[in-house]
């Protein structure tokens, strides 16, 4: 559970995997550079970037 918002930016070495998480504000992954993101059960409260 993350009480806020979650933003996240850089380059991963491998797969971005998001798994059971809960955002109660926004989710910002706009500014990751990955061409492997998975969302696996994740809720977002607020607005959701890409």
């Amino acid at each position: 559970m993350i009480k806020g918002n979650l933003i996240l930016t850089g380059t991963p070495s491998t797969k971005l995997t998001f798994s059971n998480i809960t955002v109660e504000g926004n989710l910002d992954v706009s500014k990751v550079e990955a061409d492997d993101v998975d969302f696996d059960s994740i809720t977002v409260n607020g607005d959701i970037e890409l």
